[in-house]
């Protein structure tokens, strides 16, 4: 299957290309991702026409792209190709080791392969490099990911958020398709070298949910983009929990709680109320309320502690540890309650303040080059994944409680009535952590230009629907519960693209394989 065909002024020339992958796409139903869009398959298509420089030449100006006959979804206006390599090689610096500055990262040996056509001189070239390396993440990136660094998938995620960019600043909408597709394509490398190799680090993913929300912010588009890059994150999520194929839905909902313990936040666990000096108004409302003197890094210390004590006992990593569910409920919820006020209506603004409290009180890490908003979102999402944890374990010990004939009142809590609760609580979760994940502000290279983020879903919030499995493969909750519980996921399917309506067994086997949005 050839790639579709490229207009070239008034004259169209058909690639000489063949590309597997076309196949795959036609057959979804899908745009080819990949070949009449972007950067190097123009260049090989100019370089296997070389008799239509010429015309090409004609249909475009030094500094303007020419205006595709169509759609440029499904053609794009072939630019001369501008004579990058010596002056790439001219600048070339030898590879150095990471010194945790910006201007000391070297560029990657790979970039020459993703610049695009309209990238005309020297200038432009160190710009879009060093918006590549300032991410920070290229020394992290390990070689299990492929034989070849240079083609790391995750290098070229870098690459295409890189090509988004410039396509803001430039305003060039030739370009954002073609960031679109790379990423797409970048995705679905990264993807395929996991299943290979069968493992990555949780920070990678991490890395690439931040990279595909800078595209879509940057790209303004809350549609086709969000999508592409929700179903490519979602299977990374469903590679990474690897799920049995276990003949009961109680099985694989416990290897899910328990591959969980794996993706706790490192702050849950180091911290204890004893290791952090609180004053004696801790416990009172004050301590909360950030309007007067701060004490972010103890708030953060306290909450961090508190959740990972119920973790612990909840998700023990020998033997399942005894403990008083009764008690240990009561504190989740009120943890749960503290969670929702402190994190609920904070600006993103604040956000930034309580980051920078908690890096200098050593309680979160500092990662040098890496974009102090994409920080702000990752600080941000592991107190949004303590509270998804959380109210799971809330969850369990409801459905526990109930399995046990000890619904009514128990210990003066009504299990039925949290339970309930729960799962109407997951509906303002699914908001907050696909809609308001806080990158809401994103330099391009100049201090005073800043882009407001706008509501654009990003679907990674696999957790969010844990708690749900939970009460869909419990024997003992009541069938309202179930029917609440099948109705919310419904809801986030349709809503927000997440999750997909399947029975109860096959939601525990394919969680994570979620659906677009219809």
């Amino acid at each position: 299957m050839h790639c579709p065909s490229v207009h070239i002024a008034d004259t169209v020339v058909q690639c000489d290309q063949t590309y597997p992958a076309c196949q795959r796409c036609l057959s979804r139903g899908e745009t080819c991702p990949g070949v009449a869009a972007t950067a190097d398959a123009m260049f090989r298509h100019q370089v296997a026409n070389p008799s239509d420089k010429s015309a090409a030449k004609r249909s475009t100006s030094k500094h303007e792209p020419a205006t595709p006959a169509s759609s440029p979804s499904q053609e794009i206006t072939i630019i001369p190709r501008p004579d990058l390599e010596s002056k790439i090689r001219e600048h070339q610096k030898p590879p150095a080791a990471f010194a945790g500055k910006i201007d000391d990262l070297v560029e990657p040996p790979d970039l020459p392969q993703t610049l695009h056509p309209s990238l005309e001189n020297v200038a432009e070239f160190h710009f879009f490099s060093k918006i590549v390396t300032s991410i920070g993440w290229l020394s992290y990136i390990p070689d299990v990911y492929s034989s070849s660094p240079e083609q790391s998938p995750l290098r070229k995620l870098v690459g295409a958020a890189s090509l988004s960019v410039l396509a803001k600043q430039r305003k060039d909408a030739s370009l954002f398709v073609t960031a679109r597709n790379a990423n797409g394509m970048a995705l679905r490398a990264l993807h395929n070298a996991i299943g290979d190799q069968g493992q990555y680090l949780q920070d990678d993913v991490l890395f690439a949910v931040g990279l595909c929300r800078i595209t879509c912010i940057l790209q303004g588009d809350p549609g086709t983009t969000a999508r592409t890059h929700s179903v490519g994150l979602q299977k990374l999520l469903q590679q990474r929990l690897r799920i049995s194929d276990s003949s009961e839905p109680t099985d694989a909902i416990l290897e899910l709680i328990r591959s969980a313990k794996a993706e706790l936040p490192i702050l849950l666990l180091h911290n204890t109320r004893d290791d952090i000096a609180l004053q004696g108004d801790s416990d009172d409302d004050s301590f909360w309320d950030c309007s007067g003197i701060c004490q972010c890094e103890k708030r953060i210390a306290l909450l961090c502690s508190d959740v990972g004590d119920v973790l612990r006992k909840f998700h023990s990593t020998a033997q399942p540890a005894h403990f008083d569910v009764c008690t240990t409920l009561t504190q989740a919820l009120d943890l749960d309650a503290r969670l929702v006020s402190w994190t609920g209506g904070l600006a993103p603004i604040a956000w930034s303040q309580h980051l920078e409290h908690a890096i200098r009180s050593g309680l979160w890490p500092s990662r040098p080059g890496y974009f102090s908003d994409m920080q702000v979102a990752t600080f941000w999402t592991h107190l949004q994944a303590a509270r998804i944890l959380l109210l799971e374990c809330i969850v369990s010990m409801a459905v526990e409680l109930i399995r046990q004939g000890e619904s009514y009142n128990y210990a003066k809590l009504d299990v039925d009535g949290i339970l309930s609760k729960a799962i109407t609580t997951i509906d303002v979760m699914a908001y907050w952590i696909c809609f308001c994940i806080p990158v809401h502000l994103y330099s391009v290279g100049k201090e005073e230009e800043l882009m407001l983020d706008s509501p654009n879903g990003v679907a990674g919030a696999a957790g969010i629907v844990w708690p749900l499995q939970v009460v869909l493969s419990s024997v003992s909750a009541k069938d309202q519960y179930k029917d609440q519980a099948r109705e919310t996921l419904e809801k986030l399917r349709v809503e927000y693209g997440i999750g997909q309506a399947r029975t109860t067994l096959e939601n525990c086997h394919h969680l994570g394989h979620w659906s677009t949005l219809p």
